[in-house]
């Protein structure tokens, strides 16, 4: 017998897997060519930063330009925003940024844009919700994709090893401390003098309550966003960028470090996008799919991993078999698809863009064989379509 959460899958395998890319930065003219590309290589869906659509009008020109090219092939858009990584809004107003528990500031030291504000300050959130909102009204996407929308943690630093302790939580600047106060009740012993101490004390005290509180900082800023974009463009669809870590792995460090709640986030977000660089993060390409089951489980929704298709400024290249080997397991059931990051790159890797081609054309791809209550529901399809009863 199949189980429900087989069965959430119909829907899924009707129809023909998700296909996305990233685009860090919307394409310059003649932008006919890259669009043609993109059909070619089988897209479905364009994740397309789109900052500097109002300051810029050449950006602004071009992302216009990009969408209705898309649009005419049947390539959904989706407009990417980062919620809060802002070192624009930190350079200008620098009391902004969160501060952790080991006392450091919400910002990576090497890489100047990667600066959070912490996620706690009623009028920046106010601010960037209406920014956003204003992009959708301009734009009409089809999707609207919420990126840096958790805690600050360089997570494409912190390695499958690296012990809970090890990694710093955010955040204990002195709005958050004072809102704890508030909010939580919470009355911090006299010897907690430095925000190290109450840091500590917190953690060791008052773990749960406060994990459960940022989280709801996190989820509060995604179901208002939601609904303030959507009452703009009511069929819009919202993505969110996860962290890609299992529930478990780092002592719940999903929920105590990003402040990532897939359950409280579920009714508000439509697809999930866990990050699963593997060779950023130190992982075998086959990794990703664990992340995704556990997403799965803990959302009922298929997710759409990100899957990296070369290598980072601080890696090696990829090798072609290894991307195989990653985009076979990012497709596998319950998986939603897969999220190439990315096109920058991958638009001029040939031998990588004839694998992808490979991989979504066979149907007998040996690594793609659906096992257990997915199986059946994939034989069941098979034989209501008169369809040979055999793997894919």
């Amino acid at each position: 017998m199949i189980g429900k959460s087989a069965l959430l899958l119909m829907p899924l395998l009707l129809n023909a897997r998700e296909v996305a890319v990233k685009m860090l930065n919307p394409p310059v003219p003649p932008i006919a060519p890259v669009v043609e590309q993109l059909r070619a290589s089988r897209i479905t869906t364009v994740f397309c930063r789109s900052d500097n659509l109002f300051t810029n009008a050449g950006t602004g020109r071009n992302l216009r330009e990009f969408q209705t090219l898309l649009a005419a092939c049947g390539i959904k858009f989706y407009i990417t925003a980062p919620v809060f990584l802002d070192p624009e809004a930190i350079e200008k107003d620098p009391g902004l940024a969160g501060v952790g528990s080991f006392g450091n500031p919400s910002k990576v030291a090497d890489l100047k844009w990667y600066s959070f504000v912490c996620p706690a300050r009623p009028e920046y959130r106010k601010r960037k919700m209406a920014g956003i909102v204003d992009q959708v009204r301009e734009l009409r996407p089809d999707g609207l994709s919420l990126d840096f929308i958790r805690y600050f943690v360089h997570w494409e630093r912190v390695k499958p090893d690296s012990k809970p302790e090890s990694i710093e939580k955010f955040c204990f600047c002195d709005h958050c401390i004072g809102l704890m106060s508030a909010e939580l009740g919470l009355r911090f012993p006299a010897e907690a003098r430095t925000r190290q101490a109450r840091a500590a004390w917190v953690l060791a005290n008052h773990r749960e309550a406060w994990t459960a509180w940022k989280c709801e900082k996190i989820t509060s800023m995604v179901r208002e966003t939601a609904a303030a974009a959507r009452s703009v463009v009511p069929q819009l669809s919202i993505s969110l960028h996860g962290v890609p870590w299992t529930g478990q792995e780092y002592d719940g460090g999903r929920r105590v470090i990003a402040g990532q709640d897939l359950k409280s986030l579920t009714p508000y977000v439509d697809d999930f996008g866990p990050m699963c660089y593997f060779q950023m993060l130190g992982r075998t390409p086959e990794w990703v799919h664990d992340v995704v089951a556990d997403y799965f489980r803990h959302t009922r929704k298929p997710p759409l991993p990100s899957a990296q298709a070369s290598g980072s400024t601080r890696g090696e290249a990829i090798a072609p078999e290894l991307f195989r080997r990653h985009i076979i397991a990012a497709l596998k059931p319950p998986s939603l698809g897969v999220n190439l990051f990315s096109w920058e790159r991958l638009k001029n890797d040939e031998e990588k863009l004839q694998i992808l081609e490979q991989v979504l054309a066979s149907e007998d791809e040996p690594a793609l064989q659906a096992t257990g209550q997915f199986g059946l529901i994939r034989l069941s399809l098979r034989r209501a379509q008169g369809r040979p009863d055999r793997s894919e």
